[in-house]
């Protein structure tokens, strides 16, 4: 990869040599694909707009975002600034570079919705999105033109896999009960947790190279897939729960769908930082199993329990009546 980051700094220094007055801009289409972003859109499509797509973006993001984070382990390459010096960071990363986790986050995200709500103006504004968003992780110094098309493609062919598998996928959890449910989601969530753990414990010797410009990178932390599958474990677990439940009801007045949104955001920001001040966040098996558990209510409380307060709170209800 040597010889063809050579020919793509080119791309690099072009880009970030279209001036600093850029970066404002750049910092906001980085941060649309962000976990801080996606806590909050997430709860806009699912508890306002539609569920099932709710449920859609966010399981081809998670998903995705597994593949992404174990390749970039197994690869084991450079980002721009690591390597040239003639690159400015304007954002600094501790992960390996290839692929690009921003711009597979952008893909999972807008082109999900775009297909989903299949509405002409949102296939613009997602094919605006995701250009910018890889643009803007290329001006930050933080990827080389590969690792953007590399993400992209991951996440793009994921999304075709998943949508040839949603149906069939659905219709066979509809015949299972609920415990076969979490024992299947909690193995899917489980798998690439200990696939990125033997890699890492594979790397144990590993040593940033020579010529390398930074000393201070976790390239083989965990903390990211944990967080991934903890969330995704809580919101398909949370999914199947509410949803034999009597499900509810996305429509509502805009008092109605206002609340719902700081009500709920609220309570996710309180699981976040209030448990993140309850739990150790150390490096061994306690701390890990408490960071997946911490996201696994999370993911829980997007998916079910907020929908049950909503409708205790009469701002949502039952979308169809249980036996």
């Amino acid at each position: 990869m040597e010889a063809i980051h050579a020919i793509e700094i080119l791309v690099t220094y072009a880009i970030q040599g279209l001036g600093t007055w850029l970066s404002p801009f750049m910092d906001f289409f980085s941060f649309c694909a962000t976990e801080e972003f996606f806590m909050l859109v997430m709860p806009i499509l699912y508890w306002c707009f539609d569920t099932t797509i709710g449920m859609r973006v966010g399981v081809v993001l998670m998903l995705s975002s597994s593949i992404v984070d174990i390749t970039k382990m197994a690869c084991r390459l450079d980002r721009p600034y690591w390597s040239f010096p003639q690159v400015e960071p304007r954002a600094l990363e501790t992960s390996f570079g290839l692929p690009s986790g921003h711009t597979q986050k952008a893909t999972a995200i807008w082109a999900t919705m775009a297909v989903s709500f299949r509405k002409t103006w949102l296939w613009v504004l997602s094919i605006i999105m995701i250009i910018m968003i890889a643009l803007s992780r290329i001006y930050l110094g933080v990827h080389f033109l590969s690792d953007v098309l590399t993400g992209l493609l991951i996440s793009t062919l994921f999304l075709v896999l998943y949508l040839k598998l949603e149906t069939p996928l659905v219709n066979w959890a509809k015949r299972q009960s609920p415990w076969v449910i979490f024992l299947f989601s909690l193995i899917t969530c489980l798998i690439p947790i200990l696939v990125a753990a033997a890699i890492r414990n594979a790397n144990t010797g590993w040593q940033i190279p020579p010529g390398w410009l930074v000393t201070d990178i976790a390239p083989f932390s965990l903390e990211g897939i944990l967080t991934i599958n903890g969330s995704l474990f809580g919101m398909l677990t949370g999914y199947v729960w509410i949803m034999r439940s009597g499900g509810f009801q996305t429509r509502g007045n805009a008092f109605q769908l206002v609340l719902r949104y700081v009500v709920g955001v609220a309570g996710m920001l309180a699981i976040r930082y209030g448990l993140k001040f309850l739990f150790p966040e150390s490096t061994d098996l306690l701390g890990y199993s408490l960071r997946f558990i911490r996201y696994g209510l999370i993911g829980l409380w997007l998916t079910a329990l907020a929908p049950f307060l909503f409708i205790k709170l009469k701002i949502s209800r039952k979308s169809r009546r249980t036996e």
